[in-house]
């Protein structure tokens, strides 16, 4: 009995989905400006911590949380609040990004 509840918790920890890394993004902006960088996803004692990177600076990812394959955080970008909610597929990050009523897709790819 104590070897079956061993194996099973060893498969369910297995299961759990790894999303750390370094995911690229690129996202146009009302202003028609292209924005590139990078997320940054480490884990930390259990817990998921991130920044999003680009050649203007980083900036913490505020309010992160990842649960299964859901992912949702928002950054503060020129005095504006930033929210992303989306998903991970298939070796990335596909969000809609919402700020001051609008929403924009966005999606970040894992790199190699």
């Amino acid at each position: 009995m104590k070897l079956i509840l061993f194996l099973s918790s060893f498969l369910v920890l297995a299961a759990v989905a790894d999303h750390t890394g370094t995911y690229n993004y690129s996202i146009a902006s009302p202003d028609g400006m292209t924005y590139k960088g990078d997320i940054v996803l480490t884990l930390v004692d259990g817990e998921y911590n991130g920044e999003i990177q680009s050649d203007g600076g980083s900036m913490p990812l505020k309010e992160l949380e990842i649960v299964e394959d859901e992912v949702n955080f928002h950054i503060i970008f020129q005095g504006y609040k930033v929210q992303f909610d989306g998903i991970f597929e298939e070796g990335a990050i596909v969000a809609t990004a919402s700020v001051d009523g609008m929403d924009f897709p966005f999606k970040a790819t894992k790199k190699d």
